[in-house]
C-alpha cells in the first residue's frame, strides 16, 4: 500500500504561492507518522522529502524526480465553504442544478465564480457541500504544480470533525478555531468570535429541536477543547482566554490536549474517515486528479482486452465466412457455366469467361436474354413454350429414370428442336417421347447408343401442325 504525503496548508492563509510555509508529513497506508512534522515553503518541499528518503526515486521520463506517494491536501475552513443541508426528493434528483442555489445565499461573490463539490449521503435526504473560488483552487493546483507536486485529493478539513451527542467541539489552532456541533457542519472563526458563535449555534440547535419535538437530540449542553500541547503547542494564553469567555456564559468545559499538533489531530481523523467515502474531494470535474482518470482506465483494461480480443474474433469469423462463400460462389458459378455450355458449347463469351476466371460475368442474365432471343423470328416458331412443356415432362420423369439433358439445337425458321440427353435405359427414353407426344408435341427418335452410365439418345422435338 502507497504511503500518503499529507499536506496542510494553516489557517489565516488568504492567497497561495511558492513561499507560502505549509506543515507535511508522510504517512503509512494504516496512517502512522513515518518520521517528523515538517514546516517548508512548497517549492521546497519537494526537494526536503528526497533528502529524507532512504533511497532513491525512479526518474520518470523528463530524468525528473517525481514522489511516488498519494499527495492529500488539507484546506482551512476560512479558504472554503462547507455546509450539511437537507434535500427535498427534486433537489435529490436533480441534484447538480440544485447545487448553485442551496448554497448561494451563503456566498458574497457571484455563484459561477464558485467551484462546488458535494457528497449525496444514501441513509437520509442530506448533502454535504464544499465550495471554493475558481481563483483560489487554480492558484493552488497551479504553485503545487510548479513545485513538483501533483495532488491527488482535496479536502476542507471542516469534513474532519465530528462532535459527540450534546456536544460542541472546539479546536483551538494557534490562529483559529474550528467549531463542530451535533448534525451541522463545522466553522473556521476567530477566537474573538466563539462565544457569539458557539451561543448562536446552540440557539439555531435548540429552535431546531423544538420544530421538530424532540426534547435532547442535537442539544448543546457540554464543551469540549481540544488543543495541542506537544510539538507545535497552541498558545497558552489562547487557551485561557476561550476558557474565561465560555465559563462567564456558564457552560460545562471538557479539555483534551493532544500529545502531537493539531496539524496530527487532523491527520488522525482523516485516516480514520477516509474508507467511508463521506468526504467531499475538491478535485471533483473540471479539477479532477488526471491519475485518477488513469487508474479508473486501468481498471476498465481487462474488460477493454476482453472486448476488443472479442471483436477480432467476430471480424475473423466475418472475413472467414467471406472467404467461404466467395469460393462457394465461384465452385457453383463454373458449375453454372459448365451446365450451359452443356447446352450451347459454342458460346464464346462464356467459354472465354470460364477459361479467364471472369466470376463476375452474370450468367443468369446472359442466359435470361439467349432464351428471350431464340424464337424472335416473327415467321418461326416459339422457343420458349416448346422449351418449357419438354421441361415439364422431363420433371416428371423420377429420379430412377436418370434424365440429364446433354445439350440443344433450335431452328427458328423450321421450329424443330434438337434435344440430346441420358436416360438409365431405352424403356425411359420411350417413355419420355410418348409422355411429348401425348402433350401435343412432335418426336422423332434420331439415335440412341447404348453407353456405360445409360443410354444417350437424340431426337427431334416439334409442335404439331395447326389445321
Amino acid at each position: 500500500m502507497k504511503n500518503t504525503l499529507l499536506i496542510r496548508i494553516p489557517p489565516l492563509v488568504s492567497t497561495c504561492d511558492d513561499e507560502t510555509a505549509v506543515q507535511w508529513a508522510t504517512f503509512s497506508g494504516g496512517g502512522e507518522l513515518l518520521g517528523d512534522v515538517h514546516v517548508s515553503e512548497i517549492g521546497q518541499i519537494k526537494e526536503q522529502w528526497f533528502t529524507l528518503q532512504d533511497e532513491e526515486e525512479e526518474a520518470d521520463r523528463t530524468g525528473e524526480r517525481t514522489i511516488q506517494d498519494k499527495l492529500v491536501l488539507l484546506l482551512p475552513g476560512n479558504l472554503v465553504i462547507c455546509r450539511r443541508l437537507e434535500l427535498n426528493s427534486g433537489q435529490r434528483k436533480h441534484i447538480q442544478s440544485a447545487l448553485p442555489y442551496l448554497i448561494e445565499d451563503d456566498l458574497a461573490q457571484d455563484i459561477e465564480s464558485f467551484h462546488i463539490a458535494h457528497y449525496l449521503h444514501r441513509k437520509n435526504s442530506e448533502v454535504t457541500l464544499t465550495a471554493i473560488p475558481h481563483a483560489s483552487i487554480q492558484e493552488i493546483l497551479s504553485v503545487f504544480e510548479r513545485s513538483g507536486l501533483s495532488i491527488n485529493n482535496i479536502y476542507a478539513e471542516c469534513q474532519l470533525l465530528s462532535a459527540a451527542p450534546e456536544t460542541a467541539l472546539l479546536i483551538l489552532d494557534s490562529a483559529m478555531v474550528m467549531m463542530a456541533t451535533p448534525g451541522s457542519e463545522a466553522l473556521a472563526i476567530d477566537y474573538e468570535a466563539v462565544p457569539f458563535a458557539l451561543k448562536q449555534r446552540a440557539t439555531e440547535i435548540e429552535e431546531k429541536a423544538v420544530l421538530l419535538q424532540t426534547e435532547t437530540a442535537g442539544r448543546v449542553s457540554r464543551v469540549k477543547l481540544a488543543y495541542a500541547s506537544g510539538a507545535m503547542p497552541t498558545p497558552d494564553n489562547k487557551i485561557d482566554s476561550v476558557r474565561q469567555d465560555l465559563a462567564q456564559q456558564g457552560w460545562l468545559l471538557e479539555e483534551e490536549a493532544f500529545n502531537g499538533s493539531i496539524f496530527e489531530w487532523f491527520a488522525q481523523s482523516y485516516f480514520e474517515i477516509r474508507k467511508s467515502s463521506r468526504l467531499v474531494d475538491l478535485r471533483q470535474g473540471s479539477y479532477r486528479c488526471p491519475k485518477k482518470a488513469r487508474r479508473q482506465i486501468k481498471q476498465w483494461r481487462p474488460l477493454i482486452a476482453l472486448a476488443a480480443c472479442w471483436l477480432v474474433l467476430e471480424i475473423g469469423l466475418m472475413i472467414g465466412k467471406g472467404i467461404y462463400f466467395g469460393q462457394k460462389a465461384d465452385e457453383l458459378w463454373g458449375q453454372n457455366a459448365e451446365s450451359y455450355l452443356s447446352v450451347f458449347p459454342q458460346d464464346r463469351q462464356v467459354k472465354d469467361a470460364k477459361s479467364r476466371g471472369l466470376r463476375t460475368f452474370d450468367l443468369q442474365k446472359w442466359m435470361q436474354n439467349r432464351l428471350k432471343n431464340m424464337g424472335q423470328n416473327p415467321e418461326g416458331e416459339p422457343f420458349l413454350p416448346l422449351l418449357q412443356k419438354i421441361s415439364v415432362v422431363a420433371s416428371t420423369q423420377g429420379e430412377e429414370a436418370d434424365l440429364v439433358p446433354q445439350a440443344m439445337d433450335f431452328n427458328d425458321s423450321s421450329g424443330h428442336l434438337v434435344f440430346e440427353f441420358q436416360a438409365a435405359n431405352l424403356e425411359v427414353v420411350n417413355k419420355f417421347m410418348d409422355e411429348l407426344r401425348a402433350g401435343g408435341l412432335q418426336t422423332r427418335l434420331d439415335s440412341a447408343n447404348q453407353d456405360k452410365g445409360g443410354v444417350i439418345a437424340r431426337m427431334t422435338v416439334a409442335r404439331e401442325s395447326r389445321g
